[in-house]
């Protein structure tokens, strides 16, 4: 009776001792995963962080891009509307010199140039010419036999040219234009001006904006 009651006691020992270590294993082995768990929840963590750094980085870089060429433009819009600005200013200073210049005494000189680059553009064997009401008095008749001459002088070619009977333009230059008046070449001052505006906005542009950067 006692080996029995000693063999069921032994048995219920082993049994015991086994769930013991089993217990302690399935708590080790649920540390362990908890760990694992915890290691692989960081890394994510740290995963989401880096990657949410980067894109944080991207869009303040794109931001940054998109506000630096936004400046930019509108410097060069700003640039481009004062530089228009300074072209009108210095153009109406100019058509206010040459204004003043008509009463000068080298200004009839001035004139009959003007007169021979017509003549050449022209290209004609007569041509008519018309100036102004304040220019008109100083189109004479040796200023005329001048310009011919000079025209024969630069192109070898011989042209007639008289003073025209029409109403003066108000603008101030001369106008030359064939008898028949199916040709005729500008050179009154606003044409000029607006033949000679690229090498002015040039110079405009290399005294005053070239720091800025070219349109």
């Amino acid at each position: 009776m006692e080996g029995q009651i000693k063999n069921k006691m032994e048995l219920i020992n082993g049994i015991t001792h086994d769930a013991e270590q089993e217990a302690q294993r399935l708590v080790e082995q649920a540390k362990k995963d908890v760990e694992d768990k915890k290691r692989a929840c960081d890394t994510q963590v740290e995963s989401l962080l880096n990657e949410a750094k980067k894109k944080a980085q991207a869009q303040t870089e794109a931001i940054i891009r998109h506000n630096r060429s936004a400046i930019n433009v509108e410097i060069r819009r700003i640039a481009l509307k004062k530089r228009g600005e300074v072209l009108k200013k210095v153009l109406e200073q100019v058509e206010e010199r040459f204004a003043k210049l008509i009463a000068e005494p080298g200004y009839k000189e001035l004139l009959m140039h003007w007169i021979v680059e017509a003549a050449i553009g022209l290209n004609a064997e007569q041509a008519v010419v018309n100036a102004s009401k304040k220019e008109r008095p100083l189109v004479t008749a040796e200023v005329l036999r001048t310009a011919e001459q000079k025209v024969k002088s630069f192109i070898n070619k011989k042209v007639e040219l008289t003073v025209s009977d029409e109403a003066e333009p108000l603008v101030q230059g001369v106008i030359l234009f064939t008898r028949d008046k199916k040709m005729a070449f500008n050179n009154q001052l606003p044409t000029r001006l607006l033949r000679y505006q690229s090498e002015i906005r040039k110079m405009i542009f290399d005294a005053l904006f070239k720091d800025i950067g070219e349109e």
